[in-house]
């Protein structure tokens, strides 16, 4: 009688056992994110993954002049912990720039020269307006789509805004130091831009998810506190 009661309470054991595993698998399949990660590339600009808990997140990209929405969708949980997002359209690459900083100087003034070309023909686009956000001032481009600033240091970053009829504006953030010879590529109004993301991609958590990184970019979001 007492092995048949201890046998139960044996078998009893085993069926918590192996609920208690299913519940906990079913919950980390079903697992929802409610957190901000931020991106590893320049604490002046945002390139932000906000996720939801009902399986929703939202991307946005800006800088001190503003965020803006670039794509939405919905993301799932892998069993080996991976994080897989669905865009739910694939964002273009309305315009984007290299800064190419020469040296870091002590001086108390900025050099800054701009070519700005098509992002799609490369083509250099004349005349196009430089304005130096917060100052009201700027400059227009020469025939070569060039043209050249000396700043004082007076402030730690410079932001243009970059224009032309016919293209995409685009803000360009600077550090205000040194020597900077800043490519810039406009997006033509007329074409759907470059794409600059796919519609889906794997990340990878690390560190108590406190890193997510990207199979397919190799970007690493840290996530905001």
């Amino acid at each position: 009688m007492r092995e048949l009661i201890t046998k139960m309470r044996w078998i009893k054991v085993v069926n918590i056992i192996i609920l208690f595993t299913l519940g906990s698998s079913g919950a980390f399949a079903q697992e929802k994110l409610s957190s901000t990660y931020n991106a590893l590339i320049d604490g002046h600009s945002n390139d932000l993954l906000i996720f939801e808990t009902n399986g929703s997140f939202t991307r946005e990209k800006g800088s001190s002049l503003g965020i803006k929405q670039i794509s939405v969708g919905k993301y799932t949980f892998t069993e080996d912990e991976l994080l897989i997002v669905n865009y739910n359209n694939k964002p273009v690459l309305l315009g984007y720039y290299k800064d190419r900083q020469n040296r870091i100087t002590q001086n108390d003034s900025t050099f800054i020269v701009i070519s700005i070309r098509d992002q799609e023909t490369l083509e250099y686009i004349p005349l196009t307006n430089v304005i130096l956000a917060g100052r009201k001032s700027g400059k227009v481009a020469d025939h070569l789509g060039k043209c050249l600033f000396e700043l004082e240091n007076s402030e730690k970053y410079l932001v243009f805004e970059i224009s032309h009829p016919g293209y995409h504006n685009l803000y360009v953030s600077v550090k205000n130091n040194g020597q900077h010879f800043i490519d810039i590529y406009l997006a033509n109004k007329l074409t759907k831009g470059l794409p600059f993301i796919e519609a889906r991609d794997t990340l990878d958590f690390s560190n108590s998810k406190m890193y997510l990184t990207s199979r397919r970019s190799g970007i690493t979001w840290k996530k905001v506190e």
